[in-house]
């Protein structure tokens, strides 16, 4: 119990350096929070779509965009098989994934499309084409 009361006066005498530190260790917490990985399967069980939203500080080198980040598309199999993987984005709309593979083959987070030419897939894997566009 001395050693408590010991420490509560020193920390006292010293409380021109207890606050700035304090502040200093609570932005430096704030600023190296992790970032989100997180994933989507497509409606029909083939695509899965990671997207990464990095750590704040990232967000100082990109202050054009209000939630930077990137995605990658798999082939929903075992082994996942890469497809493509996407530039920085702007993943804003708290990462709401719309995929338009059966009318234009475009998969969009947010607002922004991040990959075109997504061929629709059946189950067993096959490939199927890409819908035609209007003359």
């Amino acid at each position: 119990m001395e050693d408590l009361r010991t420490a509560a006066r020193i920390a006292w005498k010293r409380k021109w350096l207890l606050i700035p530190s304090l502040l200093v260790l609570a932005t430096v917490l704030w600023l190296f929070d992790g970032g989100r990985l997180t994933y989507v399967v497509s409606p029909d069980q083939t695509y899965r779509l990671q997207f990464y939203e990095p750590a704040r500080y990232h967000r100082l080198l990109n202050r054009r965009m209000e939630t930077p980040g990137f995605a990658r598309l798999y082939r929903n199999r075992d082994p996942f098989d890469l497809v493509d993987e996407s530039p920085v984005v702007d993943l804003n709309d708290k990462g709401q994934v719309f995929w338009h593979q059966a009318r234009n083959g475009e998969v969009a987070v947010g607002m922004v499309i991040v990959f075109r030419n997504v061929h629709p897939m059946t189950p067993d894997g096959e490939i199927l084409p890409l819908p035609r566009r209007g003359p």
